[in-house]
Protein backbone atom coordinates (compact mmCIF):
# COMPACT_ATOMS: atom_id res chain seq x y z
CA UNK A 1 0.00 0.00 0.00
CA UNK A 2 0.94 3.46 -0.94
CA UNK A 3 0.06 6.76 0.70
CA UNK A 4 0.54 9.78 -0.82
CA UNK A 5 -0.83 13.32 -1.77
CA UNK A 6 -3.70 13.75 -4.34
CA UNK A 7 -6.04 16.74 -5.96
CA UNK A 8 -8.92 16.36 -8.09
CA UNK A 9 -9.10 19.65 -10.43
CA UNK A 10 -12.63 20.42 -12.44
CA UNK A 11 -11.29 21.05 -15.47
CA UNK A 12 -13.34 23.13 -17.62
CA UNK A 13 -13.29 25.53 -20.89
CA UNK A 14 -11.28 22.42 -22.89
CA UNK A 15 -12.43 19.62 -24.71
CA UNK A 16 -15.46 18.67 -22.73
CA UNK A 17 -15.31 19.06 -18.57
CA UNK A 18 -14.41 16.57 -17.10
CA UNK A 19 -12.07 16.23 -13.69
CA UNK A 20 -8.30 15.33 -13.35
CA UNK A 21 -7.18 13.03 -10.50
CA UNK A 22 -3.39 13.69 -9.78
CA UNK A 23 -0.95 11.47 -7.58
CA UNK A 24 2.07 12.71 -5.76
CA UNK A 25 3.89 9.50 -5.60
CA UNK A 26 7.63 11.00 -5.17
CA UNK A 27 8.43 14.25 -4.34
CA UNK A 28 11.18 14.04 -7.18
CA UNK A 29 8.74 13.15 -9.65
CA UNK A 30 5.43 14.39 -11.84
CA UNK A 31 2.02 13.58 -10.89
CA UNK A 32 0.63 10.64 -12.09
CA UNK A 33 -2.89 11.62 -13.66
CA UNK A 34 -6.08 9.99 -14.74
CA UNK A 35 -9.13 11.88 -16.64
CA UNK A 36 -12.65 11.32 -14.78
CA UNK A 37 -15.68 11.74 -16.80
CA UNK A 38 -17.35 12.87 -13.31
CA UNK A 39 -16.45 12.91 -9.88
CA UNK A 40 -16.80 11.51 -7.23
CA UNK A 41 -18.67 8.36 -9.59
CA UNK A 42 -16.78 8.40 -12.61
CA UNK A 43 -18.04 5.78 -15.25
CA UNK A 44 -14.72 6.30 -17.75
CA UNK A 45 -11.12 6.78 -16.09
CA UNK A 46 -8.43 7.38 -18.60
CA UNK A 47 -4.62 7.81 -17.99
CA UNK A 48 -3.28 10.73 -18.81
CA UNK A 49 0.28 12.19 -19.27
CA UNK A 50 2.21 13.13 -16.32
CA UNK A 51 1.43 16.78 -15.24
CA UNK A 52 3.44 19.15 -13.83
CA UNK A 53 3.91 19.18 -9.69
CA UNK A 54 2.65 22.98 -9.11
CA UNK A 55 -0.56 21.56 -10.42
CA UNK A 56 -1.37 19.83 -6.70
CA UNK A 57 -1.76 23.88 -5.40
CA UNK A 58 -2.74 25.61 -8.60
CA UNK A 59 -6.18 27.14 -10.02
CA UNK A 60 -6.94 29.54 -12.77
CA UNK A 61 -6.19 29.31 -16.40
CA UNK A 62 -4.18 26.55 -18.18
CA UNK A 63 -1.65 27.14 -20.29
CA UNK A 64 -2.12 27.36 -24.67
CA UNK A 65 -5.62 28.52 -24.08
CA UNK A 66 -6.67 25.10 -22.19
CA UNK A 67 -9.58 26.07 -20.09
CA UNK A 68 -9.11 26.49 -16.27
CA UNK A 69 -8.81 24.34 -13.70
CA UNK A 70 -10.68 24.71 -9.96
CA UNK A 71 -9.57 22.38 -7.24
CA UNK A 72 -12.73 20.31 -6.07
CA UNK A 73 -10.97 18.10 -3.24
CA UNK A 74 -7.13 17.45 -1.56
CA UNK A 75 -5.92 16.04 0.81
CA UNK A 76 -3.86 12.02 1.57
CA UNK A 77 -4.61 8.81 0.08
CA UNK A 78 -3.77 5.16 0.01
CA UNK A 79 -2.92 3.69 -3.58
CA UNK A 80 -3.55 -0.31 -3.37
CA UNK A 81 -2.04 -2.69 -6.43
CA UNK A 82 -5.13 -4.89 -7.75
CA UNK A 83 -2.82 -8.47 -8.03
CA UNK A 84 -4.31 -9.70 -11.07
CA UNK A 85 -4.74 -6.84 -13.54
CA UNK A 86 -1.90 -3.91 -12.52
CA UNK A 87 -5.59 -1.97 -11.53
CA UNK A 88 -4.76 -0.03 -8.65
CA UNK A 89 -7.96 1.42 -5.89
CA UNK A 90 -7.70 4.98 -4.62
CA UNK A 91 -8.83 5.74 -1.68
CA UNK A 92 -9.14 9.52 -0.66
CA UNK A 93 -9.09 11.12 2.51
CA UNK A 94 -12.48 12.22 1.58
CA UNK A 95 -14.19 8.62 2.04
CA UNK A 96 -14.33 8.32 -2.24
CA UNK A 97 -12.70 5.48 -3.79
CA UNK A 98 -11.49 5.32 -7.19
CA UNK A 99 -10.80 2.16 -9.51
CA UNK A 100 -7.78 3.23 -11.40
CA UNK A 101 -6.55 1.28 -14.78
CA UNK A 102 -3.11 0.81 -15.58
CA UNK A 103 -0.72 3.38 -17.27
CA UNK A 104 -1.97 2.20 -20.79
CA UNK A 105 -5.41 1.04 -20.24
CA UNK A 106 -9.06 2.62 -20.10
CA UNK A 107 -12.03 2.18 -17.60
CA UNK A 108 -15.72 1.90 -18.83
CA UNK A 109 -18.83 1.19 -16.91
CA UNK A 110 -18.75 -2.23 -18.34
CA UNK A 111 -15.18 -3.22 -16.81
CA UNK A 112 -15.98 -2.08 -13.40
Amino acid sequence: MTRCRYVVLHHTGWIEDHFDLLLDIAEDQPLLAWRLDAFPNPAIVTPLPAHRRFYLDYEGPVSNNRGEVKRVTSGKCEIVACTASDWQICRLSDGVELRLPPRGGKQTEGER
